[in-house]
């Protein structure tokens, strides 16, 4: 039996113990002629005991499990508490395969409904606990979900996201009105099958009844009256105002006597508002808002506009004559703005404008749709006007100073505009030191037209040494520290090195069981060879997640290991060494070679292989020069294509994979198998129990389809699905796709949200391609239950081309082309009514902003210059087509002995514009209900022009205001001085519609 990897046992527990304490034993007796019975008790005694040791290392290591690997993934192996909970505050723990720090978990778990509370780290390394602040409402169904890509104290991920739920107990003096383990305020319902209300009855009522009444919107309004107690929180924190609703004028449609636990509500009336209230004797112990509708509405809004589509909840054909009113209600009911509705309306609204509810109304039809009124149960992502958002990419000359020396640095200024960025409509921005520093700097800087902005300052002679923090911001009030971009650096008393290292490998991709070589050069600054030097080195290796060839670029990683922690120092991680450090010795030449074969690997995933060269000089600097390769789990990679991450047990699915060779080409006849199997950990050991086994091939295209279909277990659980195969080298190649089977009948009204706000549960959407890129001619698959017309939109930061999109029954295409706007990453949404409830599906696609990336060419006249020459340097720039392009750029010539010391602080300038977006939009329905409880209860001066330091400087040119002209080219011309060193020329680069790039280039300095 195999884990995901594959890989085999590295050091089994001892199996011939029993056999060799044997031999022992009958060597001692053969040691003697004569026997004494104490001895031979004494040998039984010893017997038996080893024969108990034998039979416990038996049972502790049985034959089925993984024994001795190296675990290769973060696991949950148990998560706590599950079922009904008693407590309104209950802690919440998970205990993994692995060391994890709790802090490193918080941008990765996620509580739903939302609650403040702490995640501190549990009894063990292995286990962390949430601990709530406030309480859970009473009844709420609470579901707990650890995103994919949780880092492990080793560094190893959890792969799939991981949830689980459980539920706080209802009060026992209340009686409840509840739909699919949900209690509302306000409930909505489709008027054709009327409403599905369960009572939960406390245990301390007698004999309760319920009463329906006819109501009216305004009633409703007047109802829904809150306070704020905070502007702090999205959506804002707010109380119900809880007014006595006067029944003496309304007419009682329907009453139900003496109801128990559990009794169902189907109340069928003709469409409009209702009131339901329950009663003890007279007393009136709870109510709920009804509506009843024929006519569903699907709502989204970003920070600008609002969109409104309408649809007959039976049809599901588009509806029109629509009146829409949108309120707040703060206080009291406050109309924002009165429109029409007839297909799919854009509406403007700007944020931070709040919209509580909208209401639509077509003859007695009532529409009610919550979005930010308290407890709403609306999806709400909208945080902040993208139009008001401002990104920053600063940085400085170098990455390391002394006291009294000059820092320089310049920033990148653009409008966010939703990644569409925008040349910025603000003349300063704010330059400030952290509060670590034992200095203060704080000035506003002047931005060209081109977005740029650069200054400089002195460090103090007494500065403390450490890491110091440089950060910027568009809002010039002092008093405010809020920044939009940082860098840091670090200052000591440092004496620069006079040799450095570099490593080559002789490939930069290869196949595991296969060998590679790394060359160490060590080299004087001046040219000349580090040779007959002692260097330690060591190699490290860490997962390395595969990516689609054809759209994988170098000049930002889209499967970029994770940091731990932000900011920090300038320590690099480089995964778990292999072996111990070895010492090399460079020869005449300042050069060493070292093979390496894969086969020492333990794991058989794909891994980053890095050598780390290290030399400590007289001066005490440790000189560190790394250089990594990709090793590959086999000859070709396997994709799950995306598909659903949560199935219904006894309902059929497709799952759809690929396999590429290392070049992008689609393996196509290739036979592999697949499994899905439920995972258990034993003292971090995995064991599969296999549920099903079957073969499958790929077609012509490279791409495998399978169908199947679990049939109930009695309750929801993770299983993992892989496939699997060997290449001709014989390594075993796997892909694996974790999913939750639930049983349907217990699904409640809401869906849990995944992080990318999309989960599946009603369609069947898989991607052809894990990421895109813009001009692609994109399909997806989208299975649907029955013929249904579906509301589709394209969103991230904000909405793009809504669409109504008509679906049959079975498979269907979703043709869509991949638009400049869709870059970064987009997320096709799908929202619909079925069955009398309200869906949002879809897939989050990545998208590289290839087209946004500037090609910089950096050369120089010589490869060497003499002391006292003048270098010309050319700076040549090009858009992705090769066409030559008119750009900002800033140009730094530095010692290269700098980077010994410290590597460039700087992170990659396209990837800190262009990442990974989820989506951050609002969504609601007509059929969205308001819950019951509060779940948010839960020394300085500008600079211009450039500076040539002729001196021994670290420094040699730095000029933040250059421009390359109609040609794409610039060329500088600079005295090189007398210090005979290498040095580094850096180049950062920016067009007016933001397209980045930037370069590098070494020349030598040497009379020699």
């Amino acid at each position: 039996m195999e884990n995901q990897s594959g890989s085999v046992n590295a050091s089994p527990p001892p199996q011939n113990l029993f056999s060799k304490s044997i031999a022992k034993i009958s060597e001692k007796f053969a040691y003697r002629n004569k026997v004494y019975v104490p001895k031979i008790a004494f040998f039984v005694f010893s017997l038996l005991l080893l024969i108990s040791v034998a039979l416990f290392f038996q049972l502790k290591y049985p034959s089925n499990q993984f024994k001795g690997r190296q675990v290769e993934y973060l696991a949950v192996i148990s998560a706590s508490p599950r079922g009904t909970v008693s407590s309104s505050k209950p802690k919440i723990s998970v205990k993994f395969n692995l060391p994890v720090t709790a802090h490193h978990v918080e941008e990765y778990f996620s509580v739903s409904p939302f609650v403040e509370g702490d995640l501190i780290q549990g009894s063990s390394p292995e286990e962390i606990v949430f601990g709530p602040k406030s309480s859970f409402p009473r009844g709420a169904y609470v579901t707990i979900t650890l995103k994919n890509g949780l880092p492990s104290d080793p560094g190893k991920k959890l792969l799939n996201d991981y949830s689980f739920s459980f539920s706080i107990s209802y009060d026992a003096n209340l009686v409840t009105f509840t739909s699919k383990n949900w209690s509302g305020k306000f409930m909505s319902f489709q008027a054709s099958r009327g409403t599905d209300i369960t009572l939960k009855v406390g245990s301390e009522i007698a004999s309760p009844t319920v009463k329906v009444y006819k109501a009216d919107i305004q009633m409703l309004l007047e109802n829904l009256v809150y306070n704020v107690k905070t502007n702090y929180g999205t959506p804002k924190e707010g109380e119900y105002a809880e007014k006595l609703i006067d029944t003496n004028k309304l007419k009682i449609l329907q009453e139900y006597k003496d109801v128990k636990d559990g009794d169902k509500v189907n109340f069928k009336g003709n469409n409009g508002v209702y009131l339901f209230q329950a009663y003890e004797g007279e007393s009136v112990i709870n109510s709920i808002w009804v509506t009843l509708n024929d006519t569903g509405i699907h709502l989204r809004q970003d920070d600008k506009k609002i969109f409104l589509a309408a649809q007959n909840l039976d049809s599901g054909k588009p509806e029109g004559g629509i009146d829409v009113t949108f309120y707040r209600l703060e206080e009291n009911p406050k109309v924002l703005a009165i429109h029409t509705l007839s297909g799919i309306q854009e509406y403007p609204f700007a944020y931070p404008e709040r919209l509580d509810l909208v209401v639509g109304r077509k003859n007695d039809d009532v529409m009610i749709i919550p979005v930010e009124i308290p407890n709403s149960q609306a999806e709400i992502r909208l945080t902040q006007s993208l139009d008001e958002k401002y990104q920053i990419f600063l940085y400085t000359d170098r990455p390391v100073y002394r006291s009294n020396a000059k820092v320089s640095f310049r920033g990148v200024l653009r409008k966010d505009n939703d990644a569409l960025y925008e040349l910025p409509d603000k003349q300063k921005v704010r330059v400030y030191t952290g509060s670590d520093s034992n200095f203060k700097f704080d000035k506003e800087f002047e931005v060209t037209e081109g977005g740029i902005f650069y200054g400089e300052f002195t460090l103090p002679e007494n500065v403390k040494e450490g890491t110091r923090y440089l950060f910027t911001t568009t809002n010039l009030d002092s008093s405010k520290f809020f920044s939009e971009g940082y860098t840091y650096f670090d200052v000591f008393e440092y004496k620069k090195p006079t040799f450095g290292l570099d490593i080559e490998v002789s490939e930069s991709e290869l196949v595991h069981s296969e060998k590679t070589t790394a060359k160490v050069i060590g080299r004087f600054f001046n040219g000349q060879p580090f040779r007959n030097q002692k260097v330690k080195l060591t190699i490290y290796s860490r997962d390395y997640y595969e990516t689609e060839k054809a759209v994988y670029n170098t000049s930002f990683k889209l499967n970029g290991w994770g940091g731990m922690c932000g900011g920090g120092g300038f320590d690099e991680y480089y995964g778990q060494p292999i072996g111990e450090p070895r010492e090399i010795e460079l020869d005449k030449n300042g050069e060493a070679r070292l093979e390496f074969s894969t086969d020492e690997l333990k794991s058989l995933l794909s891994q980053e292989i890095t050598y780390v060269a290290e030399k400590t000089d007289d001066n005490g600097n440790k000189i560190v020069a790394a250089k990594s390769a990709i090793v590959h789990q086999g000859e070709f990679n396997v994709f799950f294509r995306p598909g659903p991450g949560r199935i219904a047990y006894d309902q059929e699915f497709t799952l759809a994979f690929y396999a590429e060779d290392l070049n992008g080409q689609k393996i196509a006849d290739k036979d592999f198998s697949y499994e899905i199997y439920e995972e258990s950990w034993k003292a971090n050991q995995a064991e599969r129990k296999i549920i099903k086994s079957e073969s499958v091939k790929t077609d012509e295209n490279g791409f495998g389809v399978f169908k199947e279909k679990l049939g109930k277990d009695g309750s929801n659980k993770y299983f993992y699905v892989s496939v699997k195969t060997q290449d001709s080298l014989n390594n075993k190649i796997e892909a694996r796709k974790g999913i939750l089977f639930f049983n349907k009948d217990e699904e409640r009204e809401f869906p849990t949200l995944s992080s990318s706000g999309v989960d599946q549960t009603i369609l069947k959407i898989t991607s052809f391609n894990s990421s895109l890129k813009v001009g692609d001619a994109v399909s997806l698959e989208i299975i649907a239950p029955d013929d249904m017309t579906i509301f589709g939109s394209f969103e991230r930061g904000r909405v793009y081309t809504p669409s109504w999109i008509e679906l049959k029954k079975g498979v269907n295409t979703f043709k869509f082309d991949v638009l400049p706007q869709y870059s970064p990453s987009i997320t096709p949404t799908f929202s619909f009514f079925y069955k009398g409830e309200y869906f949002i599906e879809g897939l989050s696609l990545n998208i590289p902003a290839l087209h946004k990336l500037i090609t910089v060419e950096v050369s120089t006249d010589k490869e060497k210059y003499n002391p006292g020459d003048t270098a010309i340097i050319t700076v040549t720039t090009k858009d992705k087509d090769g066409n030559l392009l008119p750009v900002d750029i800033g140009a730094a010539i530095i010692d290269k002995a700098i980077f010994a010391l410290r590597k460039n602080a700087a992170p990659p300038l396209h990837s800190s514009f262009y990442y990974f977006r989820n989506r951050s939009t609002n969504t609601s329905s007509s059929l969205t209900w308001i819950a019951t409880y509060d779940w948010r209860d839960g020394r300085g001066g500008g600079g211009g022009g450039f500076e040539a330091f002729l001196k021994d400087s670290d420094t040699l040119y730095w000029n933040p205001s250059l421009k390359t002209g109609d040609d794409g080219q610039v060329k500088i011309e600079i005295p090189v001085g007398q210090t005979e060193t290498t040095w580094r020329v850096l180049i950062y680069a920016s067009s007016d519609d933001t397209k980045v790039g930037q370069s590098s280039k070494d020349f030598l300095v040497s009379g020699r």
